[in-house]
Order: C-alpha cells, then sequence, then structure tokens
C-alpha cells in the first residue's frame, strides 16, 4: 500500500543519508595498496550490468556535461587526459557483488569538476554510461581525493570490458 509504505521508505532513506553523512569525512582516504598486493588484470572481473560494448566509436567519444557548470558542452578524453594523473592501488568493491584489489589511472573528478566550472551550490553529480547505467553523487563525495575518471589500469588503456574510454573508480564507495 504505497500511501502508508511510501513516508517509511522517504524516512529510511534520510536516516541512511544522515548516518552516511556522519561516517564519511572528506579527507579520510581508503586503504591504498602496495604492488605485490594487486590482483592480477585477469583476475580483475568485468562488470556485466547491462551490455559488455555498447559499441561506441572511442576515436570519436566525448562526455556531454550539462547542468550547474560555466563551461557545458563536449569534452574529449584528450582533455580529461591532460589533468594531473592520480595512480592508485585501491579495492573496487562492485555493486554486483565482487571486489577486487586493482591499479587504477587517471583524474580526480574534483580536477574535472574544476575544469567545467561546477557550481560548488550543485547537491550532486549525474553520470550516464553508453550501456544506460547511472549514478548520481553526492558533491562532497565527489569532491573525494581519492574518486577518479579512470582511463586506465594496470598502467594500460582501459579496454571495452572494464569501462573503455572513462570509468569512474570510488574506492569509498560501491562502484
Amino acid at each position: 500500500m504505497p500511501a502508508l509504505r511510501d513516508p517509511f521508505l522517504k524516512a529510511g532513506l534520510r536516516w541512511s543519508d544522515a548516518a552516511s553523512g556522519t561516517r564519511f569525512r572528506q579527507q579520510h582516504l581508503a586503504k591504498t595498496f602496495a604492488g605485490y598486493q594487486v590482483a592480477p588484470l585477469e583476475k580483475f572481473p568485468y562488470n556485466y550490468y547491462d551490455v559488455l560494448d555498447p559499441e561506441i566509436d572511442l576515436a570519436t567519444w566525448t562526455v556531454t556535461v550539462g547542468g550547474m557548470v560555466q563551461r557545458a558542452g563536449e569534452y574529449r578524453l584528450a582533455q580529461i587526459q591532460s589533468l594531473p594523473k592520480q595512480v592508485q592501488n585501491t579495492r573496487h568493491v562492485c555493486i554486483e557483488g565482487w571486489e577486487v584489489v586493482g591499479n587504477f589511472g587517471g583524474a580526480r573528478i574534483s580536477d574535472f569538476l574544476r575544469l567545467v566550472g561546477a557550481d560548488p551550490k550543485a547537491r550532486f553529480v549525474e553520470v550516464e554510461c553508453a550501456d544506460d547505467y547511472y549514478e548520481s553523487i553526492d558533491m562532497e563525495s565527489a569532491l573525494h581525493p581519492q574518486l577518479l575518471l579512470c582511463y586506465e589500469v594496470y598502467g594500460k588503456p582501459l579496454n571495452r570490458g572494464h569501462g573503455a574510454p572513462l570509468r569512474l573508480q570510488m574506492p569509498t564507495k560501491l562502484g
């Protein structure tokens, strides 16, 4: 019965958000690992949310930015790669139920948000993928220094199965 269920769901979500907010600290870093602790690339699973390869043209791929930003538009992978590169060995915990320690390289999403002139009053960053998967990330989490727009794993460009040309890597959240 929606009339009874919906208020309980909304209250539960408010409580969950409040509890999460008390535990999350932007400068609290996720654990990083030594190179010998990183799983081999062959052991890093593909995410099978919808389709393994949405058949995008990697040569012409762009990310479309809109909303509360000063510089909306299309951004090419090279523009993201021109931002300071971060490399980290962190645990990736997938919403599908698996986890692996991997080696990730890319630009901080906070640097990209500065590039596009994101409004600091925005509450969320919404990401929609080529395979129609989507996610909303609260702005405080998006600005975490370990959240990457990852364009390589294990020192090599992402392949299609791992989300080429770009994927979010969020060691502080489910990914």
